[in-house]
């Protein structure tokens, strides 16, 4: 076999190799910033800083904007908005 023949060979295996690897490592950073992955480093970087900063070990920053805009609720509360319960027909 002839040495021209041998190097393309191996340059053809190197690229090959080269290949899979970047591969499997864009798989890895895919799954770290994954919106939907649950252990992204941004959510974890973002939740760990806030339970830091809180207090709060079990801080998540979408429980903690959820409770922002969402009033608590209470149904034992009348209702402050206005509107009238209309008793249901009786048997």
């Amino acid at each position: 076999m002839k040495t021209e023949t041998v190097l393309w060979i191996a340059g053809g295996l190197v690229v090959a190799y080269v290949a899979y690897k970047s591969y499997e490592g864009a798989k890895a950073l895919i799954q770290d910033v994954n919106p939907v992955n649950p252990n992204n480093v941004f959510y974890s970087g973002v939740n760990s800083a806030g339970a830091a900063i809180s207090g709060n070990s079990s801080f998540s920053l979408g429980s903690w904007i959820y409770s922002l805009v969402h009033p608590s609720y209470n149904p034992n509360t009348p209702s402050t908005t206005g509107a009238v319960t209309v008793p249901g027909p009786s048997m």
